[in-house]
């Protein structure tokens, strides 16, 4: 459940970009629905064909079963090779738009006090939160190098749970906050 949960990551993310759009409140419902929407049709689709394409039992044995299946039916590895080049460029992206909502969360949390101002602070010219890039990078390339792979693969899934639950926690522990002017409601 959890490798399937990863392909919804990045709209939680998406959502912390409310900041710097237009008609945050119209505009940002609209395109996480879509996207929802898509990324589960695209889904539902693959995973129709995959199963039309071999038994669902042959799936427990295999690394890359979209791959494989790509193989044996086109009789050449060239498509499964593009695909699996696909899924790399995929994880990367996913990547970028996780590290890219954690900079963002952590300018909210220095922004209303809850972290030091440090977080608060954005470049004058870029207008990016410059320190939580340069943080979020450290932290992650800690991580990323010093535990088994298995470990970061689990970390959006749980950032993501945590946020999931720290949001209505935070409306029962801040009844006012959701009344403050200039804040996406």
């Amino acid at each position: 459940a959890g490798t399937i949960f990863f392909s919804y990551i990045g709209l939680d993310a998406v959502s912390t970009a409310g900041d710097e759009v237009k008609n945050p409140q119209k505009t940002m419902p609209r395109a996480i629905l879509a996207a929802l929407v898509t990324v589960t049709t695209v889904y539902v689709v693959v995973t129709v064909a995959a199963l039309g394409a071999q038994p669902w039992q042959e799936f427990a044995d295999q690394e890359a079963g979209l791959a494989t299946i790509l193989d044996k039916v086109t009789s050449s590895q060239h498509w499964g090779t593009v695909l699996a080049a696909g899924a790399v460029i995929s994880i990367f992206s996913v990547t970028l738009v996780v590290l890219y909502g954690q900079t963002r969360i952590l300018f909210a949390m220095g922004r209303d006090g809850l972290l030091p101002p440090l977080f608060a602070k954005v470049d004058p010219r870029t207008m990016a939160p410059v320190n939580n890039t340069i943080i979020v990078a450290v932290v992650v390339g800690i991580l990323a190098g010093s535990d088994p792979l298995n470990y970061p693969a689990d970390m959006p899934s749980l950032r993501t749970l945590g946020a999931v639950l720290v949001a209505p926690g935070r409306a029962v522990l801040e009844p006012g906050m959701h009344a403050m002017p200039g804040r996406l409601q």
